[in-house]
């Protein structure tokens, strides 16, 4: 499989002239933690049963729409916090990268996971090895950081609240 990959500056463009990337009128705590909520279960349950099943399938592509899955929930709670709202994954991705360079998350590997997740679920593509290999480290990295700096900014909100609600 051959993935293409646009520029970022092009996809931002494109999705924004679309009217792909939307502002949110508020931030919905109530969903986003039940988004971080589903996150660490989902976590928890690839830790229990993904080692086992990685070291002996030889077909990645179900461990691989797992874990986009997660990251895909993450980027978009994080937009949330942003009063943001990508309608497509692509244009999520593009938000986060293009208005977060500072978080040094590499477009080409986003876009690279999001075409083999769609290969996967809409052509019934199987991702190898070498393809996995390629991008697993990335993916744990990726949630990591982001499900961190997620519930970073809910305390940072639940800190302002509650000076808000004192005065």
């Amino acid at each position: 499989m051959k993935i293409d990959i646009k520029p970022l500056k092009q996809v931002y463009d494109e999705c924004l002239a679309d009217g792909l990337i939307r502002d949110q009128s508020a931030i919905d705590i109530e969903r986003i933690e039940s988004l971080v909520d589903s996150v660490e279960r989902g976590l928890k349950r690839l830790k229990e049963a993904g080692e086992s099943y990685e070291k002996k399938e030889a077909d990645y592509s179900f461990y691989l729409t797992d874990r986009y899955e997660l990251l895909h929930m993450l980027v978009d709670t994080f937009l949330y916090l942003e009063k943001k709202k990508g309608d497509t994954h692509q244009a999520s991705l593009a938000y986060l990268c293009k208005k977060h360079s500072e978080l040094e998350f590499d477009w080409n590997t986003l876009e690279t996971m999001r075409i083999l997740r769609n290969g996967v679920a809409y052509e019934g593509l199987r991702v190898k090895p070498e393809q996995w290999n390629m991008i697993k480290i990335q993916f744990r990295i990726y949630v990591d950081s982001l499900l961190k700096i997620v519930k970073e900014k809910l305390k940072e909100l639940d800190n302002e609240k509650l000076k808000a609600n004192r005065f």
